[in-house]
């Protein structure tokens, strides 16, 4: 995946904060070749990963949508298509979506970005559906959650248990009980959708609405991959 950016800008940028290329390329993770060819360029090619990208756009004082650029104008093909119209296509809309859901600190509203990106509800869809297959590879993952996305890193399994071991219940929308049943369905314990108590089937119904854990094909209760933003009593 080849993603456009202001070449102009980083230049400026560098010679303003007094940047070098090897401190740029020492802080951002980037090889020193490919950061050299980008500048020439003007384009990240598959090797550069988004987590990169969005370290270089810190470490030059700009938002990573400031630093991207828009797609050069299109050009008529041979049969009067031109590349503006494959821009439009789920896969090309996701290309755009990627680098705004990066740069935002949380869950960002999915109406709301469409909204500011001019597009409608189906199309930015469409979109977030095109996301997983591009970020393979990347370390990223898309995270949706309730009408919310946002792209943050993999989180390990060791990590994640780390975390909610540590889970404190202060916060309205995890109780203890809540708390114990979840620590118990992390760390592997059986728990099935069948055959439970009423008590119990309310604080599942709970978990699970808050998107913390879901049904596999065996009707037993797993933490879902959006855990760690779901739960609202995490660091």
């Amino acid at each position: 995946m080849k993603i456009d950016f202001e070449r102009d800008l980083i230049t400026d940028r560098m010679n303003i904060l007094g940047l070098s290329e090897r401190a740029i390329v020492q802080k951002t993770k980037i090889p020193y070749f490919q950061f050299r060819q980008a500048r020439k360029t003007g384009q990240f090619d598959g090797h550069v990963t988004l987590s990169q990208i969005h370290r270089l756009a810190f470490e030059l004082g700009l938002t990573v949508a400031e630093l991207l650029s828009p797609p050069s104008p299109a050009e008529p093909d041979q049969d009067g298509a031109s590349e503006q119209e494959e821009r439009t296509s789920p896969t090309a809309d996701a290309q755009v979506l990627i680098p705004v859901l990066v740069s935002v600190p949380r869950l960002a509203s999915i109406i709301h970005a469409a909204r500011t990106l001019g597009w409608t509800r189906e199309r930015i869809e469409d979109a977030l559906a095109s996301i997983p297959p591009v970020l393979e590879g990347t370390g990223l993952r898309l995270h949706k959650i309730n009408g919310r996305a946002t792209i943050t890193p993999i989180d390990s399994a060791k990590s994640l248990l780390q975390v909610i071991g540590r889970l404190q219940t202060t916060t309205s929308g995890l109780n203890a009980s809540q708390a114990r049943t979840l620590l118990r369905i992390t760390n592997g314990e059986p728990v099935f959708h069948r055959n439970i108590g009423n008590q119990e089937k309310l604080t599942l119904g709970a978990l699970k609405n808050m998107g913390c854990i879901e049904l596999d094909e065996q009707a037993q209760y797993r933490p879902t991959a959006d855990i760690r933003l779901a739960l609202p009593d995490i660091d």
